[in-house]
């Protein structure tokens, strides 16, 4: 039987800065500060009483929390904020912003607040913050191109795909003139090329 991978071990964290913050989480550290965490505290006193709970120590003996498929490591409160760290500001994540950040953080670890916290780190990043003028230099104001005879400006757009009808269609056609603002709508079963352009 091939040797459980832990995802602790799976995590792409390289040390690629002199930060604190940047220094590996080690085996023996996560078990010292889980033993004197004040959130895995209580919950190894419930699981030693015999009491039903979403954690459970795992064979390695790291307090954990099981969900759907989902094995999640207690990060403790004194790691937390190097996880944080490690999964923000090095070269390889690029800065993701707080929902990446959480979906890639709750792959392997928990803690009660880490959804705020993920969200602080990303709004507080000094980083996104300067590089977050830059997506809107280039933005303008929308322009008008005002139709100035029939047919001049057609638009056609496919609408779908919908619930069957009882006739089979699944498609609409929408095609609007930009100069008498008539609108048509073309029912379709498909949209290949042959249907769009001979309909009937």
């Amino acid at each position: 039987m091939a040797k459980k991978i832990y995802p602790f071990h799976a995590i792409p964290w390289p040390s690629i800065s002199d930060e604190p913050e940047a220094v590996p989480i080690t085996r023996s550290e996560l078990l010292r500060e889980q033993e004197k965490d004040e959130f895995c505290r209580p919950i190894r006193a419930r699981l030693r009483k015999g009491e039903k709970a979403s954690f459970a120590d795992n064979e390695m003996r790291f307090l954990c929390r099981y969900a759907v498929n989902r094995e999640q490591l207690v990060l403790p409160l004194s790691l937390q904020n190097r996880g944080l760290w490690r999964s923000h500001y090095n070269k390889l994540t690029s800065h993701p912003g707080g929902r990446r950040l959480l979906c890639y953080l709750i792959r392997y670890f928990y803690w009660p607040s880490m959804s705020l916290d993920c969200y602080s780190t990303a709004i507080n990043c000094a980083t996104r913050a300067k590089n977050r003028p830059m997506l809107r230099k280039k933005l303008r104001p929308l322009t008008l191109f005002p139709a100035q005879s029939p047919l001049e400006f057609v638009a056609i757009d496919i609408l779908g795909e919908l619930i069957r009808t009882p006739r089979g269609n699944r498609f609409i056609i929408v095609i609007s003139s930009g100069f008498s603002k008539l609108v048509r709508v073309v029912p379709m079963k498909t949209i290949t090329q042959c249907r769009l352009l001979w309909p009937s």
